[in-house]
């Protein structure tokens, strides 16, 4: 089987079980979250490579993103900020995440704004109130499990396309 047809079919295979979970049981997970977790693993597979280092990297880049925005998020809600102290808090969370992405892997950065956005998308969507650590700390646990659940549907479908294909990768 061609490369590409593997990729596509494990792909879509894995998208409906991923959409049945996430849809049909009540576990919380979000979709939108897991899918920017899938692309998280391909971006830092890209950057630094495959296989269960791809999934380390692109699961540890959205732990960064996702605490860091945790972190963020709870200081505007404590401090009560205004737009402008609101944006200080971001733009000081953001330089966090730039200086420290190059320490975690290749590619960290972008999987590391997709959990950072992931995150604020969660807490903002859901009217999370963001002085409160715990509604804020049960939040980030689900976003991040969504994310590297998303991480781990890259790294199956990837061996899986690969074993398909008869070039399994990682």
């Amino acid at each position: 089987m061609k490369s590409v047809t593997a990729q596509a079919l494990t792909s879509g295979i894995l998208a409906m079980a991923a959409s049945y979970l996430c849809l049909a049981a009540s576990s919380g997970l979000q979709l939108w979250a897991l899918f920017i977790g899938w692309g998280g693993y391909f971006h830092c597979r890209h950057e630094g490579g495959g296989g269960l280092g791809g999934f380390t990297r692109s699961a540890l880049a959205s732990l960064w993103g996702v605490g860091l925005a945790a972190v963020a998020l709870f200081l505007i809600g404590a401090l009560a900020g205004a737009a402008a102290e609101a944006s200080v808090i971001i733009g000081m969370a953001v330089f966090a995440m730039v200086l420290g992405a190059p320490l975690l892997a290749p590619g960290a950065l972008a999987a590391s704004l997709a959990g950072f956005g992931a995150m604020a998308a969660f807490l903002l969507m859901r009217g999370v109130i963001l002085d409160d650590i715990l509604a804020i700390a049960n939040a980030a646990a689900l976003v991040l499990l969504s994310l590297v659940i998303g991480n781990a549907l890259g790294l199956i479908g990837e061996w899986i396309a690969g074993a398909l294909s008869g070039m399994r990768k990682g």
